[in-house]
């Protein structure tokens, strides 16, 4: 049960509002894990400020994959991605001053209500040999599309 759903429940009861009926009312939301299709992960990209972003046009998509790849000499090839049936979930955590950082979006869940990707930053040890060089760590992955908002989440 969900911790807003359980606070309901406990106020109740401390409050004598609710019978016992109407508490085995209460539906707990339901969770789906979304499996990612396709994806995209580095340590270099064009993106030097930390973004998350839905994509959902092939337009929006172009954008971002021009900004991804805006310092290679050569630019891999756009892929292919059916908007009608997939969106774009993009997580750039921006521009660090060693190797060694990571971004990613570890799972992602559809609720009833919105789907949810959870993304976990990672830093190098302090004590660890490190590139030292500019890198911008970015993870980009494909979904099933969907109609709910978005909501990006650390863990």
């Amino acid at each position: 049960m969900r911790k807003s759903a359980l606070l309901i429940v406990l106020c109740a009861l401390i409050s004598g509002c609710y019978n016992v009926y109407a508490l085995s009312r209460i539906k707990p939301e339901t969770e789906e894990k979304i499996k990612i299709k396709k994806e995209w992960k580095g340590s270099r990209c064009g993106y030097v400020e930390p973004s998350k972003s839905v994509i959902s046009t092939e337009e929006q998509w172009k954008e971002i994959w021009d900004k991804m790849f805006r310092y290679l000499l050569s630019k891999p090839e756009l892929p292919k991605i059916d908007f009608d049936k997939e969106m774009i979930l993009a997580a750039f955590m921006g521009e660090r001053r060693t190797g060694g950082y990571e971004i990613s979006i570890k799972r992602i869940i559809k609720t009833d209500k919105e789907i949810v990707a959870y993304i976990e930053e990672r830093e190098p040890d302090p004590e660890s040999f490190r590139t030292m060089a500019l890198t911008q760590p970015y993870h980009v992955v494909v979904v099933k599309k969907y109609s709910l908002p978005v909501r990006f989440r650390r863990l």
